[in-house]
């Protein structure tokens, strides 16, 4: 099963560097690409849905 779309060597490496962090595969990829937005200085240009509703 393919968790992104990405080649079936990346989902493998992915799964394997989650499991040796002892973590899901989807917090780790979250917090690799917030590592990447902080270190290039990005923000996001979208209001979350929850601070829209109030």
């Amino acid at each position: 099963m393919r968790i992104i779309r990405t080649t079936t060597e990346t989902n493998d490496l992915l799964r394997q560097a989650a499991g040796r962090a002892h973590r899901s595969l989807a917090p780790m990829i979250e917090g690799r690409g917030w590592g990447y937005t902080n270190k290039a200085r990005l923000q996001a240009s979208a209001v979350p849905a929850k601070a829209a509703e109030g």
